[in-house]
């Protein structure tokens, strides 16, 4: 038994685990803000579903189904409430947490439980993701939980939590391919029930998806997931550099783990390490995506720092000490750079944006635009998006996964409303939905029957300017 061991029972470690999760989800409670990001397409989405709208059916959505759940189940049970939508990120960082306490807790010791348990919380990553719903986080949650089945031997729980975790975002397959591989190493029966757990829930879920959807669920979920390519505005490289920037210690100790070789955490950190692998190789990423290793990662950075620390000629208890203060100052330096990430999204105006859009319209119109923008402004003026045509980001119609006669039709038919549109100086005129570039004639269509109304600058965004657009035919000059 290393000397750490026994530095903390059982029970205080989970008492200051308790007091960590509090602080944290107190924090991010207190810094809810608006934001420029695909959350709000979920959360307009949730409220199609709790309306009795069907994905893939009524209108296009690119994930799996189980991604809507949790902002439908709010909206049927309390309506639009801002705040209680922006917890389920928070709440799923928190579960997480505990679970990776857990898990860490029967493989090594309560104090290294605690440290992997607070890496995650105080990592860049975990504060600058959990302000979004963005799916990640709950995919996380239910791999992490299928991990912890797995380890106290319950193959075919696991598979249903792998399960869950893949039926909110398709790259949970990844984590699935390395517990199947682990169990397949050591127990063939346990792979059975495994993969039994796993192919009931997900295959139910996707027959479902099927009959409900047909070809579009294949064509707006499979098609476009693997077919997307890189964002243009966002150079792969740039954006694995700016991954590789935002928990750098945290890499670190995940590669000082592979020298320690824990026994029991080595299926975490080859979850976190396959995710890595796969992020660098995914064609489209982005920043967030680094959530997805994060908590695998601290589960093995948490046991390896005090050893690391040993092993620079610390004794072991100075060691285990250092260990958490280096825990506090990570913290503390991650809390800064976070906080400086998320103000990048935030969109105070909105608010404002929203009672522009109520005065220029009337309860039957519509609001149409840019997706990580129109779906915020529409519930907050309570008003619907037009022909449900709520994912508008150019990458469906450069895939091939929706056509952009859609898009346009959409614009084109008779209807009253507004027109949400980022205007992005650097690349021309305007911005036109979700993303720099759709089409010439979606521009054209735009300018021939709509007219600015109002301009809105983004301080947090040099550059760019929320603009609303109105029909030329609605009574007003506003330039």
């Amino acid at each position: 038994m290393r000397a750490e061991e026994s530095a903390l029972t059982d029970f205080q470690a989970k008492l200051a685990l308790a007091f960590v999760v509090a602080v944290f989800v107190a924090a991010q409670c207190a810094s809810i803000r608006f934001s420029v990001s695909d959350e709000n397409v979920y959360f307009y989405m949730g409220k199609l579903v709790a309306q009795g709208a069907l994905p893939y059916r009524d209108f296009r959505f690119a994930h799996p189904p189980l991604r809507l759940l949790p902002p439908a189940a709010l909206f049927a049970a309390f309506g639009f409430h801002f705040k209680l939508l922006k917890l389920i990120p928070i709440a799923a960082a928190a579960a997480t947490a505990a679970l990776a306490f857990a898990f860490v807790r029967r493989a090594a010791s309560p104090l290294a439980a605690l440290r992997a348990a607070a890496l995650f919380l105080v990592s860049t990553t975990a504060l600058s993701c959990s302000p979004y719903y963005m799916g990640t986080e709950t995919a996380v949650m239910f791999v992490t939980a299928g991990l912890v089945a797995l380890q106290r031997g319950r193959p075919a729980a696991a598979g249903v939590a792998f399960a869950l975790a893949s039926l909110v975002g398709l790259y949970a397959g990844v984590a699935v391919v390395v517990a199947a591989a682990s169990l397949a190493w050591r127990d063939r029966r346990a792979l059975v029930r495994f993969a039994s757990g796993f192919a009931v829930v997900f295959g139910a879920v996707v027959a479902v998806c099927f009959a409900v959807g047909g070809a579009a669920f294949w064509r707006h979920v499979v098609l476009f997931q693997t077919m997307k390519s890189a964002d243009e505005t966002m150079p792969k490289s740039a954006v694995l550099g700016a991954i590789a920037g935002l928990d750098p210690a945290l890499l670190a100790l995940a590669a000082a783990a592979l020298l320690v070789r824990r026994k029991g955490l080595g299926v975490a950190l080859a979850t976190g390490l396959a995710f890595v692998a796969a992020i660098a190789s995914f064609s489209s990423v982005h920043p967030y995506y680094f959530l997805l290793a994060a908590p695998f990662l601290c589960v093995a950075a948490g046991d390896a720092l005090p050893a690391l620390l040993a092993r620079l000629g610390l004794r072991p208890g100075p060691a285990a000490v250092a260990a958490i203060v280096a825990t506090i100052a990570l913290g503390a330096y991650d809390v800064r750079r976070a906080r400086e990430i998320v103000a990048r999204q935030e969109l105070p105006a909105a608010a404002e944006i929203a009672g522009e859009v109520r005065r220029l319209t009337g309860s039957d119109d519509a609001v149409f635009g840019d997706a990580d923008v129109a779906p915020l402004v529409a519930l907050l003026a309570d008003r619907r998006i037009q022909d449900d045509h709520v994912d508008t980001n150019a990458k469906v119609y450069a895939t091939g996964a929706d056509d952009l006669a859609s898009l346009r039709r959409a614009l084109s038919e008779p209807w009253r409303g507004v027109v949400v549109v980022r205007d992005i100086r650097a690349d021309g005129p305007y911005a036109i939905v979700g993303g720099p570039r759709v089409d010439d004639a979606f521009r054209e269509l735009l300018d021939a029957r709509f007219v600015r109304a109002k301009e809105y600058p983004r301080e947090e965004a040099p550059g760019q300017s929320i603009v609303l657009f109105v029909q030329k035919d609605a009574g007003t000059d506003r330039k």
